[in-house]
């Protein structure tokens, strides 16, 4: 009776999670924040690479979406591209320029 428990639990953990993250998914406005959200899944499960083409992606529908952006310049900081992560940082700030966020960035 225990494995069948173990099982039932899993399975709904399982489920709630898949809902969880279609609910979210389709929440999204338009391809750019979807691919957005790809490249942060990626990138938090340590798939940088694919990461990194997603945030691209998701320029190529919207060159100034400000999540690509914000996670592109952590991205190249990461990297210690310092150089090309300013130039993401200042096309973000200039589309959110009172961002409470910029002040951990300084």
């Amino acid at each position: 009776m225990k494995l069948l428990e173990v099982f039932i639990i899993g399975l709904a953990a399982t489920i709630g999670l898949g809902l969880s993250l279609f609910v979210m998914w389709i929440s999204l406005r338009n391809k750019a924040s979807k691919y957005t959200f790809g490249g942060a899944f990626h990138a938090f499960i340590g798939r940088f690479e694919r990461a990194d083409i997603r945030y691209k992606t998701a320029m190529e529908y919207d060159p100034e979406n400000f999540e690509a952006l914000y996670y592109m310049a952590m991205r190249r900081a990461e990297e210690r591209q310092f150089p090309q992560a300013a130039l993401f940082y200042e096309r973000y700030l200039r589309k959110r320029p009172d961002d409470p966020q910029y002040s951990f960035l300084v």
